[in-house]
């Protein structure tokens, strides 16, 4: 399990913090920074995703950047991957 994941499984835990969504979290006072901090990347890596594919699809435009820019989309979905290896999505908390 990548660290910054365990990290904020294990703060969650350690606050007794379950069955709230990421908003619900982060709007709590007092919050651990382990919690606020990997809480906090989670919400803008899901917010980043949500704006550049509304509706869960990738527009014609945008696709069209991404060929001219990487020269395939899995390029690009490659790349992006390496960058947010260090900051995985936690799959259990919905937004």
């Amino acid at each position: 399990m990548p660290i910054l994941l365990l990290g904020i499984y294990t703060a969650l835990k350690e606050a007794n913090i379950s069955g709230k969504t990421i908003k619900e979290i982060l709007s709590m006072e007092n919050l651990p920074d382990a919690i606020r901090n990997n809480g906090g990347g989670y919400f803008n890596q899901g917010l980043y995703w949500d704006i550049l594919t509304p509706g869960g699809t990738t527009s014609n435009s945008f696709k069209t950047k991404i060929i001219e820019d990487f020269g395939l989309e899995e390029a690009f979905m490659n790349q992006e991957r390496g960058c947010v290896a260090q900051v995985p999505l936690i799959p259990s908390l919905s937004r």
